[in-house]
């Protein structure tokens, strides 16, 4: 079976400046994809590239082994059957919502387009908002007339850029879970855009993570969580703090020595990074203490900065029960879980 979409050694170029390198991956059919990454990564340029608003300067672009753009071949993006969830809506303010989903499907009779409105309004559970305007429903609703209008034409691929950014965070927790369910009950490939790596985790199978330009990992977010392969995908991926360790005939110095207890024995004289991250960490009355340096309240837990001796930060949670204020130490040791250590 071909893949659905794929990218091999791609590469968007604006003058002198190289925004995407090098980067190739794929989707089969029903599969949710993800580009995660900071600002300014190239994320949004490799779905503009993939959508046909950015010409590709290298490799080559495909959809079910169709070639659609090469530094050859750019079929425009009218013609790609590609469809697109923008960050802002992009919702047509003096149409109503049914007008709004009925905007790709012109070439449809009027009984046919009104069948598929209804059908996508339905949908997306919005099935008695067809006559409002925009302004006259919900962020989250415009959120769902958006997806609605851009699989009534019933894309090939569909791509969301940042499509939960404009929404709340309880919005944008239960809008992704929905969203992935009504994407794979009707076997879309879709391909998502967020710097959000809940977002990620909360959508997508496959997520490739992104940093000036090129993939630097990708795979499920358990694998990127679990075994970040890079010192970027350490600190970008969860709460973690990567934790600067000399290693000496003595052991690490001050309370890091204590905390690490003999864990991760390197040779001598070797400075390496540990990722600590707050489930590494525990309270324990008779553990290291900890100077506390900021506590946020979570709902359900705390989540306390600590401070080392030598100014680094650790994170840890603790029930709600354990409450100490700013300035106050923390006594905690280490977890029995499997460090991440880069040399």
């Amino acid at each position: 079976m071909p893949d659905q979409l794929k990218l091999h050694n791609l590469q968007v170029q604006y003058g002198d400046v190289v925004a995407i390198r090098d980067v190739s991956l794929s989707l089969q059919t029903g599969d949710i994809g993800c580009l995660l990454g900071p600002s300014g990564c190239g994320k949004t340029s490799l779905l503009r590239a993939i959508a046909g608003f950015e010409v590709i300067t290298a490799g080559t672009i495909a959809i079910k082994d169709k070639l659609i753009a090469s530094d050859m071949i750019n079929i425009p993006a009218e013609h790609r059957n590609i469809g697109m969830v923008f960050q802002d809506f992009a919702l047509f303010p003096h149409l109503t919502v049914e007008h709004n989903v009925a905007f790709g499907l012109r070439h449809l009779t009027a009984a046919e387009q009104r069948d598929r409105i209804q059908e996508m309004l339905a949908l997306v559970g919005l099935p008695d908002v067809g006559t409002k305007f925009p302004h006259e429903i919900s962020g989250g609703q415009q959120q769902r007339v958006a997806l609605a209008r851009a699989l009534a034409p019933k894309p090939q691929l569909l791509l969301l850029d940042e499509p939960f950014s404009g929404l709340d965070e309880a919005q944008r927790t239960s809008l992704a879970s929905e969203i992935r369910l009504l994407l794979k009950a009707q076997h879309v490939t879709a391909l998502l855009v967020t710097h959000d790596q809940h977002e990620a985790f909360e959508m997508a199978d496959h997520i490739a993570l992104m940093n000036e330009g090129q993939v630097v990992q990708a795979g499920t977010g358990e694998s990127l969580y679990q075994s970040p392969a890079s010192p970027f995908a350490a600190k970008f991926i969860g709460e973690g703090s990567l934790t600067k360790v000399i290693s000496s005939a003595d052991g690490p110095p001050g309370v890091l020595q204590q905390l690490l207890n003999g864990a991760n024995q390197l040779t001598t004289s070797i400075e390496y990074h540990v990722l600590l991250r707050p489930e590494h960490l525990v309270y324990d009355p008779s553990g290291v203490p900890l100077t506390i340096i900021q506590r946020h309240y979570r709902g359900s837990h705390y989540l306390y900065e600590l401070s080392l001796d030598d100014g680094q930060i650790l994170r840890c949670a603790t029930e709600l029960t354990i409450e100490c204020d700013r300035g106050e130490p923390l006594p905690v040791r280490l977890t029995e879980k499997d460090l991440i250590v880069f040399r």
